[in-house]
């Protein structure tokens, strides 16, 4: 069983109703979204229980959803359903996007570390060369990022996301880190749901799997898998990251510059 099938039923607890509106990530990316063509057609390959998806939807583009998790896309219809939008939703790894989607898209988003998930090099560099293929020329992908160096360093064990109440339930979502001894080596991640209902408290949890890399490597990775123009707002110091990647061999473009800059 993938291991978010289960964990999509409580997945919501992480996030404030703010995120769950899908508003703070249309603000993000307004300087992307304002600027598509109309007819755009857009793709989110990490969708989750959709919470971007129906955001794209509800400001009028063309929007797919992908996931490989089964419990995950099942989540995804049902809120869309409740909110009666129509979203195509599909089961797909990454490396697998070219046989399920018959289109091309302009802009394609993998949001909330799922990379991560990624077990190798040769993993992360197909799931990658399958989101290039599905994008259109000059299309763009967003991708963001734990800053696993960082992450590493400081070996915090314990991180939360703030008190949810809902529905008269109150719940507060807790990480439990678990370090190896060596920066490659899988990383477990419990996440833990402590609840709080009428003066009864109990808890769930989930085991989560993660395998680092360092943002060099990661972008060495794009430009290996077909992206340019690389850009992200890296900073050694803070947790996270996103990075934007432009769709094009770097040799379509005489002496282009495959550094990765600064998003602006």
């Amino acid at each position: 069983m993938n291991q978010y099938d289960q964990f999509s039923l409580d997945y919501h607890w992480l996030y404030s109703d703010n995120i769950l509106s899908g508003k703070p990530f249309i603000e993000q990316f307004s300087y992307l979204l304002d600027s598509l063509p109309s007819g755009s057609l857009l793709l989110d390959c990490s969708c989750g229980i959709g919470v971007l998806t129906i955001a794209l939807k509800q400001q009028g583009f063309s929007v797919w959803g992908s996931d490989l998790s089964p419990g995950m896309i099942a989540r995804a219809r049902e809120r869309s359903a409740e909110k009666g939008i129509e979203i195509p939703y599909l089961i797909s790894a990454w490396k697998d996007l070219p046989t399920v989607f018959p289109n091309k898209f302009d802009l394609a988003f993998c949001l909330g570390n799922s990379i991560g998930h990624c077990s190798s090099r040769e993993e992360m560099l197909a799931s990658f060369q399958g989101i290039h293929t599905v994008l259109n020329r000059n299309g763009t992908l967003i991708l963001d990022s734990r800053n696993w160096e960082t992450i590493c360093c400081e070996r915090k064990r314990f991180t939360t996301t703030g008190t949810r109440k809902r529905n008269g339930l109150q719940c507060i979502p807790l990480y439990v880190w678990n370090f190896p001894k060596q920066f490659k080596e899988e990383h477990l991640i419990e996440v833990v749901f402590l609840f709080e209902d009428q003066g009864s408290v109990y808890e769930r949890h989930y085991p989560i799997t993660y395998h680092p890399y360092r943002y060099s490597e990661l972008c060495e990775i794009l430009n290996e898998s077909g992206f340019s123009d690389i850009k992200s707002d890296f900073d050694q110091d803070k947790d996270s990251y996103t990075i934007t990647a432009r769709n094009g061999y770097p040799s379509d473009e005489p002496n282009a510059d495959t550094t990765p800059r600064r998003l602006s």
